[in-house]
């Protein structure tokens, strides 16, 4: 995938988020073949090739990654904050993803 793939994906304008981009990524990607368990290459050309509802998922875990601290949710009255979990990608991700995983056998 390119920073202009994952930037039309999210509707992003400008040159604010490509540094950004360009260092999360590669990182998103590896997540994902890891979270799939497969490589998403293609067998006859060798080249990687992301079905459509991966690439979407990537991009979106790319957004997920960009907010701050992750808050879930805030009250300004008496103050409070609630953070969301970081340790897991978020539901509506993981549904994305369900039909590119393949079963790990250990």
């Amino acid at each position: 995938m390119t920073i202009e793939e994952v930037k039309a994906l999210l509707r992003i304008t400008g040159t604010d988020f490509d540094a950004y981009l360009s260092a999360i990524l590669p990182l998103m990607e590896e997540y994902v073949a890891d979270y799939c368990n497969q490589s998403f290459i293609d067998p006859e050309t060798g080249e990687l090739d992301y079905p459509g509802g991966v690439k979407i998922a990537i991009a979106k875990l790319c957004q997920w990654q960009m907010k701050d601290a992750q808050v879930q949710s805030e009250s300004l009255a008496r103050h409070s904050i609630t953070y969301a979990s970081s340790d897991r990608m978020p539901s509506e991700i993981a549904k994305m993803l369900a039909p590119y995983r393949r079963v790990k056998f250990v």
